[in-house]
């Protein structure tokens, strides 16, 4: 029941390669084997980086047992302002990061409302941990250490979201 998504590997000459990610469920694992609801839209080949060492698809688990979770239209948000490190493990934040309509007929990042913000902790932040989390379909950055020193992110995935996934506000840094 798991969601995964497949990572494109096709080579630059096709077309809308880069666009060839598969998000499919898991149906059934059988040791090494894994069946899926459904086949794969697009081929995901082996690609070969050098003499001897061969490169296959990354893969790409959106599932875990906790979820905080906006929805389309209505976007979520985390913002530590804590005096002490911040430690969250094995989560996922889906629908994160609300746009604004920028007058142009598109749509821009609202600044400061990001998937985990830590925001101006300065060295209160040192030894935060995010770790084996997922960020998926997100309007802005997934993870913001805003004047935020010492933050660690490990094991972490961000798949479709918006604007550069991890990103600091260097403005105010020293």
């Amino acid at each position: 029941g798991d969601v995964i998504v497949v990572c494109p590997t096709a080579p630059p000459a096709i077309p809308g390669f880069s666009t060839q990610f598969d998000e499919a469920t898991i149906q059934a694992v059988s040791g090494k084997t894994v069946t899926l609801v459904a086949p794969l839209l697009f081929a995901h080949p082996a690609v070969t980086v050098a003499p001897g060492v061969v490169m296959t698809a990354e893969i790409l688990n959106l599932e875990q047992s906790v979820c905080l979770a906006g929805e389309v239209g209505h976007r979520i948000h985390l913002m530590m302002m804590s005096g002490q490190p911040q430690v969250m493990r094995n989560f996922c934040v889906e629908h994160f990061g609300p746009r604004q309509d920028n007058g142009l007929g598109e749509t821009a990042f609202v600044l400061g409302r990001y998937g985990w913000h830590e925001h101006e902790m300065g060295e209160a932040a040192r030894g935060s941990l995010v770790e084996n989390a997922v960020f998926s379909r997100g309007g802005s950055h997934a993870i913001v250490p805003h004047t935020s020193h010492g933050l660690t992110t490990r094991n972490c995935v961000t798949y479709d979201t918006l604007e550069e996934p991890y990103w600091w506000d260097r403005q105010n840094d020293p």
